[in-house]
């Protein structure tokens, strides 16, 4: 099972039912492509996370919603990464494996 990439909490599967939990995975487009963000599971601009996560980024970018997560942690912004970005040792979180692309 998974990582959500910007709580780091673990991600639920689908319900089969066809209910919808708050963790549950999903894919987010790290910039959105409201923003000129690519689309396509190859384009290096996904990322799994939880449902609750994504719905709250919006389309925000990963810069605009790491200022506000920060804020909200009482982090400053320079000091803040979300989970995802640190494993693999990389601010930008590229080489993590939630990384589709």
């Amino acid at each position: 099972m998974s990582h959500c990439f910007y709580c780091g909490e673990r991600m639920q599967r689908t319900n089969r039912r066809g209910k919808h939990s708050k963790l549950e995975r999903t894919d987010d487009h790290v910039i959105p492509t409201s923003r000129g963000g690519l689309r396509g599971p190859l384009s290096g601009n996904i990322v799994h996370c939880h449902r609750k996560c994504n719905e709250d980024k919006g389309d925000k970018t990963l810069e605009e919603y790491r200022a506000i997560v920060a804020e909200r942690k009482g982090i400053p912004v320079e000091e803040f990464r979300f989970p995802g970005e640190l494993r693999e040792g990389r601010p930008d979180g590229r080489n993590h494996p939630h990384f589709v692309g």
